[in-house]
């Protein structure tokens, strides 16, 4: 069994951001380039619409005629205040119902975006940790190193070994989320399934390494390593 890790990077999301935009080709970022006038237009589309129905109920308002009787008078100005209020309102409700509209689609945008650049981030650790299909991506309910504690984690086989190291799928920014890859032979592992409380789950032992793993990890290591010099 031997445990290694990347070198950490100390760099913020943004740096890597800059970065991740940099390494894209010329339609990514034209792409890229093009989301971001969208996202920008529909917010200012939503801004000017919401303005132009308070402007527009403002104008309407002020069409209503004073009274010629003084008597009158006061009512006359709470009714416009009410009106004023009343446009105000209606002009949020606008918004609202705009970004609810619009909102959700820039949402799902900039989710995309983000996702393809935490993709992205993550090469360099997906190319030292060798991570290769098959790959199963499982929790690790506990473990006797205490970084794997309630991650999910990686199961795969490279070099003849079997490796576990965090999520690397979905990718990240931050270098401290690298948990680091071990890396256990044949002849070191022993398996097991167990019965939790409420879960069934896999046991993996390895020279005073454990892991507490997801129910399936055991198939999946016994069919993509342990079986696979029988065969």
């Amino acid at each position: 069994m031997r445990y290694f890790k990347c070198e950490s990077s100390s760099k913020t999301e943004n740096d890597i951001l800059r970065e991740q935009y940099k390494k894209l080709g010329k339609k990514e970022k034209q792409l890229f380039r093009r989301r971001n006038w969208s996202n920008r237009l529909s917010s200012g589309l939503i801004t000017v619409v919401s303005i132009g129905a308070f402007a527009g109920c403002l104008w309407a308002i002020g069409y209503i005629q004073e009274p010629e009787q003084p008597v009158w008078l006061l009512f006359f100005l709470l009714l416009k205040i009410a009106l004023i209020g009343c446009a105000l309102i209606f002009s949020l409700v606008v918004c609202v119902l705009l970004s609810l509209v619009f909102g959700g689609k820039l949402e799902l945008k900039k989710r995309a975006i983000k996702k393809e650049l935490l993709s992205k981030a993550c090469t360099h650790l997906r190319e030292y940790y060798e991570l290769q299909e098959p790959c199963l991506v499982t929790k690790c309910y506990d473990s006797s190193d205490s970084k794997f504690v309630s991650h999910d984690v990686c199961l795969f086989v490279a070099q003849e070994e079997l490796r576990i190291t965090t999520n690397l799928l979905h990718g990240f920014f931050h270098g401290d989320k690298d948990l680091g890859c071990y890396a256990l032979k044949r002849e070191e592992i022993h398996l097991s399934q167990v019965q939790q409380e409420h879960y069934m789950a896999t046991e993996l032992k390895a020279e005073g390494v454990a892991f507490l793993l997801g129910a399936k990890a055991k198939g999946f290591i016994e069919k993509h390593y342990l079986f696979m010099a029988e065969s």
